[in-house]
């Protein structure tokens, strides 16, 4: 596979994910066995790591110098005690996808937005 070369000034953005970070994490392997199989830090062209959440550690590790193949590993090795499944590991697999299902449903959001919402229609007003 052989891509476009990168422009003079790169930038990298990874969004969160808890433990869906091993997907990007798998693509930054593949990024960088494109470039050269060194870390992408190395390369001149990345001028901006940008992440958020699990984006950003991914990002302090490539600033680090770190491969992508190390981010994986720490991923696939520490995922499930950082990231712990949301049900427990005992319940049968209906179960599971029902509880998945209903806490995405009903579950209200992390951070509320009322007072964005406030702020909104006041300037609307």
């Amino acid at each position: 596979m052989s891509m476009t070369p990168l422009r003079n000034h790169v930038g990298l953005a990874v969004d969160g994910g808890g433990i869906r970070g091993l997907v990007v994490a798998q693509a930054l392997i593949a990024l960088e066995d494109e470039l050269g199989e060194e870390p992408l830090i190395h390369h001149p062209q990345f001028k901006v790591l940008a992440g958020t959440s699990t984006g950003a550690i991914i990002t302090a590790a490539i600033a680090l110098g770190m491969k992508a193949e190390d981010i994986a590993r720490i991923f696939i090795d520490m995922g499930q005690k950082v990231f712990p499944p949301l049900a427990p590991t005992w319940f049968p697999k209906a179960f599971k996808q029902a509880d998945e299902l209903m806490r995405s449903v009903l579950q209200p959001f992390v951070y509320s937005n009322k007072r964005k919402r406030a702020q909104r229609i006041r300037m609307l007003s």
